[in-house]
């Protein structure tokens, strides 16, 4: 109850869409196998980061509220967007490592 508020906000609900946009836009045109089960754990791990960010908040087990909620919220889509930028880059080093071992150079 404490941060319907800031949940209804445009500004914040915007920024919270920003690391999903970014994952869908990096991994949904690869089309490789292994390309592809790396995208699906990484929406798997996204999925379960914001059931454990929003469903704790949204049935009140924290009561939270004040003025810098919204920010939490910012800073959470900052770490969360910057966790996929180094996964991808991982990610693509893995498969690009794997690539260049099955090519034999």
């Amino acid at each position: 109850p404490g941060v319907r508020f800031y949940l209804l906000q445009p500004p914040i609900l915007l920024w919270q869409a920003i690391p999903y946009l970014l994952a869908g836009a990096l991994w949904l045109p690869f089309r490789s196998p292994p390309g592809t089960t790396i995208g699906r754990r990484l929406a798997g791990l996204l999925l379960l980061t914001a059931g454990l960010l929003h469903v704790p908040m949204l049935i009140g087990i924290f009561p939270l509220g004040g003025d810098m909620v919204g920010m939490v919220f910012v800073y959470a889509t900052i770490l969360t967007t910057l966790a996929i930028v180094v996964t991808t880059l991982i990610a693509y080093g893995v498969l690009y490592l794997g690539r260049r071992k099955r090519a034999g150079t």
